[in-house]
């Protein structure tokens, strides 16, 4: 969804869950879905498991009720949530 003066809208589905998740929430007018991304292997596996140690359950589990209690059709992004992540470090 694009507003006024090009700005991207990210869906606040997106937000809400990446924040539930990671506990920090994205920028709201970047966009990080892309055609392609790159995905460090050992970076992907100390996220899902600072999500599992965050939510005290299965990371599969805890995305999904993130993304429920988000609220919103469009509930979760896996590149928003990666980007994010990096973005903390």
């Amino acid at each position: 969804e694009q507003q006024a003066g090009g700005d991207l809208s990210l869906p606040p589905g997106y937000r809400a869950s990446t924040e539930a998740l990671v506990g920090a929430a994205p920028m709201p007018n970047i966009s990080y879905v892309t055609q392609w991304q790159v995905w460090h292997k050992p970076f992907v596996l100390e996220m899902l498991r600072e999500i599992e140690e965050r939510a005290a359950r299965n990371w599969t589990e805890a995305i999904l009720d993130a993304a429920i209690a988000s609220g919103h059709e469009l509930g979760f992004s896996e590149y928003t949530l990666y980007a994010a992540w990096l973005l903390t470090r």
